[in-house]
């Protein structure tokens, strides 16, 4: 095959120190040397390959893979399939975030309660509460993710001025003026 008359075409040699002589580095421009740097070290036997050789193995190497490599850019362009989750198991989630949108980190029994109402396995519950973090909760938190649910309280009421008007934005349900503080 055309591979092998490649890497058969050049002259085998033992790399040396000693071998590289100043007629030599005029024959490096148009070859190249199939052997690594540490090749003077272990003494493997290097290949040395003329650049149209070279060429011709590329060319050989895209043409034999062309098939593969079209399949592969149309399953990349190819839009991802969305999978959407039952109303009743997306309800039941919010259902649980609205009423913990202060700290939406559901302990492993709130976990276990949403797994029987939703029929999702936990991984996927996971997963939803980690995506609706991301797309909902932690842009309102500039400074990172807050460690421990008092200094988010601590930040919402700097924020917003008191928990209920933040819990209210972070629902995002609309008020007509901001609660008081009293």
């Amino acid at each position: 095959t055309i591979s092998q008359a490649v890497l058969n075409a050049g002259p085998s040699r033992r790399r040396n120190e000693d071998t590289t002589q100043s007629s030599e580095a005029s024959d490096q421009d148009s070859h190249i040397s199939a052997c690594s740097e540490s090749a003077a070290e272990t003494s493997e036997v290097c290949v040395d390959v003329s650049l149209d050789q070279h060429k011709e193995f590329i060319e050989y190497q895209r043409s034999r893979n062309a098939a593969s490599i079209v399949r592969l850019k149309m399953d990349f362009m190819k839009p991802k399939q969305t999978v959407k989750l039952p109303a009743h198991a997306t309800q039941a989630l919010q259902s649980w975030w609205h009423k913990n949108i202060l700290w939406p980190y559901p302990s492993d029994l709130d976990k276990r309660i949403l797994e029987q109402q939703t029929e999702m396995n936990m991984t996927q519950i996971n997963n939803w509460f980690i995506n609706h973090r991301k797309r909902h909760w932690l842009k309102n938190f500039p400074v990172g993710l807050p460690k421990s649910q008092k200094r988010v309280e601590a930040f919402l009421i700097q924020k917003f001025g008191s928990l209920q008007y933040a819990k209210c934005i972070l629902c995002q349900e609309k008020w007509d003026q901001p609660p008081t503080n009293s």
